[in-house]
């Protein structure tokens, strides 16, 4: 089974109501994050990016993904990790932000996890890491601490009104 059925199949069994939840873990260097499985449509790999001048530098550009244009932004800019090189075996996840498709680079994307939801720790400070409005909560699993980002609030009104205005302009060529 595929990671893309993978997450299909989780969001499908993620809305039985119970106190579970699922996450999809993915990595950005060192660090490990994850997403609630409701918001991610797809993973895939991008082979190319369209640049786009005078963009802010956690926006990469867009995709055409079948036929639709996907603004795509550096996850790790966004949350103002520090660079690293280049590497080829990225991938990017596809999520909906208030109806809005954006695709997020990742380092790497692990799996689907179901975690109960009195696991998450609520109150943690991440001062020196990311921007505290960014985390949902933090799970630990097998000894290593998850952030759950709420992809809601990575992105302010404003750029979620450009990702909608970019995409509406650019399919309008």
């Amino acid at each position: 089974m595929s990671l893309n059925q993978s997450v299909m199949n989780s969001y499908e069994n993620s809305v039985s109501g119970n106190d579970t939840m699922q996450i999809i873990s993915f990595s950005i260097g060192s660090d490990d994050y994850a997403l609630g499985i409701e918001k991610v449509l797809e993973v895939i790999r991008i082979e190319e990016i369209q640049k786009l001048p005078k963009a802010p530098d956690f926006l990469k550009g867009i995709i055409n993904l079948r036929g639709e244009v996907i603004p795509v932004v550096d996850l790790r800019q966004r949350l103002e990790e520090k660079q690293i090189e280049e590497k080829k075996l990225k991938r990017t996840i596809v999520v909906k932000v208030e109806d809005k498709k954006v695709g997020m680079i990742v380092d790497k994307v692990s799996k689907v996890i179901r975690i109960s939801q009195k696991d998450v720790k609520q109150s943690v400070n991440f001062s020196t890491m990311i921007d505290n409005n960014y985390v949902q909560g933090v799970v630990t699993l097998d000894g290593k601490m998850i952030i759950i980002i709420d992809i809601e609030k990575v992105f302010s009104q404003q750029e979620i009104k450009q990702f909608d205005e970019l995409s509406q302009n650019i399919e309008e060529f």
